[in-house]
């Protein structure tokens, strides 16, 4: 079995070492939910298990960062890779495609990779390392985001942080859990007192030329802290809506996400009895990268705060 020896001691690729035959998990039992909520469906299991494997690499490569050579690249705008980010969303669709091999894939490092047949509808979308700038600092906060989707629309997802060991997880229509206990979001009604996690919109490329909304973006943080307010930033997108799920923090807004950073948190929200939208309160965070996340009696003084301070940025990916 192929873990991070392989990469620590070897100079093989990371498509190399797979192809060299990585042992990966198969299917198995179906796991209980401990609260006696019944079976988990066994996509989340797969999910699980295949961000769990994931998530044991990660820590290690973490835990010994002194000793290997990432590999850091940059991506221009879209920020920095390693060759554990990689190597991360290879090992994933490897151990989804044991039980799955006609789905499709969507990932952050290779992007689509289209399945077969029937079968295709279905599309698993990955992030390997959600919180790689976290992770080569050896700030120890970052995740895998696995969802898979029917015709677009998520029907699983799963957000596990290899640190604390935290599997936060959902199914439509069946609730969301963390390490398999229930959660639910917060219930704070106004900005006063409440605990808001934030992403810092990038520099996007407009017309050919960069931009920044730096100034914008500042401006909503003092909006929502003259509101009284108490503001975090992590780095992950995807923990970040995992935190807002589990009632950590009571909302969570970003710009210019990717549907990998967004699919399982929006899901695990929603089930947890929270609300998701978009600049203009609709559904198309998936597609434009705009995501405010919260309870749904907080949603209104949120977004009336950050939207007028926004200007501009409310209009990225719309």
């Amino acid at each position: 079995m192929v873990y991070l020896d392989g990469i620590v001691n070897t100079p093989l690729s990371c498509c190399d070492e797979l192809q060299s035959g990585v042992d990966v998990v198969g299917f198995f039992d179906v796991l209980l939910i401990s609260d006696g909520g019944g079976d988990m469906e066994p996509m989340v299991v797969m999910a699980a298990k295949a961000a769990e494997k994931v998530g044991a690499e990660l820590l290690k490569a973490h835990q010994n960062r002194h000793k290997i050579d990432l590999q850091v690249e940059s991506k221009g705008l879209a920020g920095l890779v390693t060759r554990l980010d990689r190597y991360a969303e290879e090992l994933a669709i490897a151990t989804l495609k044991k039980s799955y091999p006609k789905h499709s894939f969507l990932g952050e490092e290779f992007g689509l990779q289209e399945g077969q047949g029937e079968d295709a509808d279905w599309c698993w979308v990955i992030d390997p390392l959600d919180g790689t700038q976290n992770f080569v600092q050896g700030f120890p906060h970052f995740c895998i985001s696995i969802a898979v989707q029917h015709k677009g629309v998520t029907q699983h997802g799963v957000i596990y942080d290899p640190v604390r060991d935290e599997l936060f997880s959902a199914t439509r229509g069946g609730g969301a859990m963390m390490n398999q206990r229930r959660i639910r979001v917060g219930d704070k009604t106004s900005l006063q007192g409440s605990g808001l996690t934030v992403g810092h919109p990038p520099k996007v490329m407009r017309n050919g030329e960069t931009q920044s909304f730096a100034p914008q973006h500042f401006a909503a943080l003092l909006a929502v802290t003259d509101a009284g307010a108490q503001v975090r930033r992590t780095g992950s997108a995807a923990l970040d809506l995992a935190y807002v799920a589990s009632g950590r923090f009571d909302g969570f807004f970003e710009v210019d996400l990717k549907p990998w950073d967004i699919a399982a948190g929006e899901l695990i929200v929603r089930e947890a009895g929270g609300t998701v939208v978009d600049c203009k309160g609709g559904q198309g965070s998936m597609e434009n990268g705009q995501v405010i996340a919260c309870n749904m009696k907080l949603l209104k003084p949120l977004m009336q705060t950050i939207i007028p301070a926004w200007g501009a940025v409310a209009k990225i990916g719309a």
